[in-house]
């Protein structure tokens, strides 16, 4: 868990290409696509079965190619959709705050 800090990208994460488990709730994450590559085989966590990013500052949430993926909670970002494998049969996105001159803000519980 790494909840509550201040972190805006996932990219240092990328290399622990076992975790199954990601909670980043409570940060100022801006984008996660680097969990879904166009490459299927190039995926870096190919383990992961729940991903939380509540409460970022997300405006795309696209993970087609994450088949191992069963959770996700995604609310209090800036989603108007999100683009989940089938395997993802728990999927929390409600919430959702409108963008601000294109950008989203902080979250403000």
């Amino acid at each position: 868990m790494l909840r509550n800090n201040s972190f805006t990208g996932i990219q240092p994460l990328l290399r622990l290409s076992n975790l199954q488990v990601l909670n980043l709730d409570g940060n100022a994450i801006l984008d996660i696509s680097a969990l879904s590559p166009a490459a299927p085989a190039a995926l870096p966590l190919p383990l992961l079965s729940q991903l939380s990013v509540d409460g970022s500052r997300l405006k795309v949430a696209s993970l087609p190619r994450l088949g191992s993926l069963s959770y996700l909670q995604a609310s209090h970002n800036c989603l108007a959709a999100a683009d989940v494998p089938a395997s993802a049969t728990e999927v929390y996105w409600g919430g959702q705050r409108a963008l601000v001159s294109g950008v989203c803000p902080p979250y403000a519980p």
